[in-house]
């Protein structure tokens, strides 16, 4: 009676062991990305896509692969403001800001303007991009007219 009691015990533990070790671990990579920002009428105004992301440590995640996005809205629809795109980046969760020390191109919503440049701190809240070495700008002719015709 002893001895199948402590079978029964011993299966158990086993059995819980084995459901533990099957479940899914968290804080590991994690591909295709999406981390939303909201504006304070509760409407998305920033994007953030990655293609891969790896947490290295406290708040920080590792991208590659940043596309990211800041709209506005005009009688009601939404417009893309500013694409951003990098290889990879630091993301801090906490102060939703992305920097690097690698390449970054951004291009305004309507591909009339595009910047490029090495490094960069991208403020998610406050869709603000700050390019710091190498910053090159590309101006169409139609933005250049529209702005000196006002």
């Amino acid at each position: 009676m002893r001895t199948a009691w402590l079978l029964l015990v011993l299966g158990g533990i086993s059995m819980s062991l084995l459901w533990v070790s099957a479940q899914p671990q968290m804080g590991g990579r994690g591909k295709d990305i999406k981390i939303p920002g909201y504006d304070n009428q509760n409407r998305l105004n920033s994007q953030i896509f990655a293609k891969e992301g790896m947490p290295k440590g406290d708040q920080l995640i590792e991208i590659t692969g940043l596309r990211a996005e800041t709209y506005s809205y005009d009688t009601g629809a939404k417009v893309t403001n500013m694409i951003v795109n990098a290889t990879n980046c630091l993301y801090n969760q906490k102060l939703k800001v992305a920097t690097s020390d690698k390449a970054v191109e951004a291009t305004s919503g309507d591909g009339k303007l595009k910047l490029s440049g090495v490094g960069f701190r991208y403020q998610q809240t406050e869709s603000k991009l700050i390019l710091s070495n190498r910053v090159r700008a590309v101006i169409s002719r139609e933005l250049f007219e529209k702005e000196k015709g006002k």
